[in-house]
């Protein structure tokens, strides 16, 4: 069953394949500009909304019936390609985002990662 998808990438439950997500995590902020004021505290000027950001941590595990390196490398395309992806998680529709960093922990390696 695909439990959401970020691009071209499936978040993915199943008996034969586990590739979901942990730590899901989603931040949004506003753009404030900050006026001097002599004499009298600084004003804060509402700008409007910045980007948000999406984070979360993936197990690429070939026990779960995932080939690691495929996926990373899928992953590792898009965001050399900066590639402007939805996040759908679910029904949920989260947004078009870009994968701005990828940080990789290798514990155990075979064949195919």
């Amino acid at each position: 069953m695909i439990v959401g998808m970020y691009g071209s990438m499936p978040f993915v439950a199943s008996s034969m394949v586990v590739n979901t997500f942990a730590n899901f995590k989603r931040t949004s902020k506003r753009r404030l500009a900050r006026h001097e004021v002599i004499g009298l505290k600084p004003v804060l000027e509402d700008i409007g909304p910045d980007l948000d950001e999406v984070s979360f941590t993936m197990r690429l595990d070939t026990t779960l019936g995932v080939v690691p390196l495929a996926a990373l490398s899928l992953l590792r395309f898009m965001h050399n390609a900066q590639e402007v992806n939805p996040v759908v998680i679910g029904i949920q529709y989260f947004g078009n985002f870009v994968i701005s960093d990828i940080d990789e922990g290798w514990t155990y390696l075979g064949p195919t990662g």
